[in-house]
């Protein structure tokens, strides 16, 4: 990870963090329902393990539509 060439490209990084169980549960039984479609907010996925190698050379990528990528297992 070149951390100079995220720097200089004004790069966000946003980490979640916890929230409470009743609000985890209401925005995934939302999610479920279909009444939230994030499909539009998933520029892409990358697993775990590629998270760092993928995930953030995508970001620095001089192609600018990439919205959020999502880390994940599986």
């Amino acid at each position: 990870m070149n951390f100079g060439r995220a720097h200089q490209g004004e790069k966000t990084v946003i980490a979640s963090s916890a929230t409470s169980t009743g609000g985890y549960r209401k925005a995934v039984d939302l999610i479920a329902q279909g009444a939230v479609n994030v499909k539009p907010l998933i520029s892409a996925l990358v697993p775990l393990d590629r998270g760092i190698e993928d995930g953030f050379e995508r970001m620095l990528r001089p192609n600018k539509n990439v919205y959020r990528i999502l880390v994940g297992n599986g």
